[in-house]
């Protein structure tokens, strides 16, 4: 070619960092058996390159060269991003529906003159289908407690379902007809 190959394919972010590589290479300081960076191909393209470095040494021990196998990375690296990202994705809405689920059970109890109440709550899962609530109306409490079939994901929203509904008829168990507010809740 009659040209330098750093100058040909190597972009001029990577260029001092490829070329480190290689100076500690010749000098003895160790080469990076395996190292990743961008080229560009004869088109102008980005590539990203697994390379697999050996030194190369002379009968005496000198080192003459570098033997460098590069692997062509970059569709496996875009994929791994969009499973990373994609990941990163669904943390972000678990940790969002956590919230939403914290939300279900009540932060603080009604102080009752006769009986001390306590309560903790901890999904066994991420989500769990289970919720409780206490409340109190004069003389009257209402405790009532759900747990939605199965766990994670579909259990938390069927049990956010279910909280919606019974809070809108918890007059009926508050009103002392817990028969009417269970026929409200399975309707």
């Amino acid at each position: 070619l009659g040209r330098v190959w750093f100058d040909l394919f190597i972009p001029e972010a990577w260029k001092g960092r490829v070329r480190e590589v290689f100076r500690r290479g010749f000098d003895g300081g160790g080469l990076e058996r395996h190292f990743e960076n961008e080229v560009r191909t004869k088109a102008g393209e980005p590539l990203l390159v697994r390379w697999n470095n050996t030194l190369r040494r002379s009968p005496r021990g000198v080192i003459t060269g570098i033997l460098a196998l590069g692997e062509d990375i970059t569709t496996q690296n875009e994929r791994e991003l969009r499973l990373q990202e994609d990941a990163d994705r669904k943390a972000r809405g678990l940790e969002r529906a956590r919230g939403i689920q914290r939300g279900l059970v009540p932060r603080v109890l009604p102080s009752l003159a006769t009986v001390d109440l306590a309560a903790w709550y901890l999904p066994s899962e991420e989500l769990g289908g289970d919720f409780f609530d206490v409340r109190r109306s004069g003389s009257r409490v209402a405790i009532t407690m759900a747990d939605c079939t199965g766990h994670g994901l579909e259990a938390g929203i069927y049990a956010t379902l279910l909280k919606a509904v019974s809070d809108r008829h918890q007059g009926f168990l508050l009103g002392g007809t817990p028969d009417r507010f269970l026929e409200r809740v399975n309707a």
